[in-house]
C-alpha cells in the first residue's frame, strides 16, 4: 500500500514536533494592582504577576501600592497576592514570561511602590489565578471587627497564585531591575 505523500508529511510533522518539543508559550506580565483590578477576568487562568516580595512566618505574597483599593461593606482588602504552592496542580504550566512586558511592568511598579530595605526583591511569581466573585467578610463576635475571609494566612489576600514549585518564582533585586529596564531603551 503506498500512503499519499501529504500524510507522510502530516504524520513526520507529528513526530518531529513532539520530538523537538514546541516552543513554551511566554505569559504576559501584569502587576499586582492590574491584577486585582481585572481579577475575575484572570480567575482560574494561568498569570504571571509582578509585585514586591513580602514573606511571614506562615507563607509568602506579592503585594503592591494601588490606586485603587479593593471594598467589602466596611472592609478594605489590602493589595496582596496570597502565593500558594500546590503540588497537586498539574495543569501544564507556562512558566517562560515575556521579557519586554515584564520590562513595561517592572516600570509601571516602581512608580508607586519602593523596596523598601536592601534584600527586599520583586518578584514575578507564575501560576494559576483564584479569586472569589464575591468577596466574603467576616464579623468578630463583638460585632464591630470586621475582616476579609479570603486567601492566604488569616484569609486576608483577595486573591492567589497558585504555583507548582520554586522553578515558578523568578527574584529580581533592585539593581536587576534597574538593568532590565536599561536594557529595554
Amino acid at each position: 500500500m503506498i500512503w499519499p505523500v501529504w500524510k507522510l508529511f502530516y504524520l513526520g510533522g507529528i513526530i518531529i514536533g513532539s520530538w523537538q518539543g514546541a516552543p513554551p508559550e511566554t505569559l504576559r506580565v501584569v502587576t499586582v494592582c492590574e491584577a486585582l483590578e481585572s481579577r475575575l477576568s484572570y480567575n482560574g487562568k494561568p498569570v504571571a504577576v509582578l509585585g514586591r516580595f513580602t514573606q511571614t512566618g506562615e507563607g509568602m505574597y506579592l503585594d503592591e501600592e494601588c490606586a485603587l483599593r479593593l471594598r467589602t461593606k466596611d472592609f478594605t482588602w489590602p493589595n496582596a497576592i496570597w502565593v500558594e504552592f500546590d503540588k497537586q496542580y498539574r495543569q501544564e504550566m507556562r512558566t517562560a514570561v515575556d521579557s519586554n512586558s515584564l520590562r513595561d511592568a517592572l516600570r509601571r511598579i516602581m512608580v508607586n511602590t519602593h523596596l523598601n530595605r536592601e534584600e527586599d526583591s520583586w518578584i514575578v511569581a507564575s501560576g494559576r489565578f483564584e479569586t472569589s466573585a464575591q468577596l466574603e467578610v467576616i464579623s468578630s463576635a463583638d460585632g464591630k471587627t470586621i475582616r476579609g475571609a479570603g486567601y492566604g494566612h488569616l484569609n486576608v489576600a483577595p486573591a492567589q497564585l497558585l504555583v507548582q514549585s520554586r522553578d515558578n518564582i523568578q527574584h529580581i533585586s533592585a539593581a536587576e531591575a534597574e538593568q532590565l529596564i536599561k536594557a529595554g531603551k
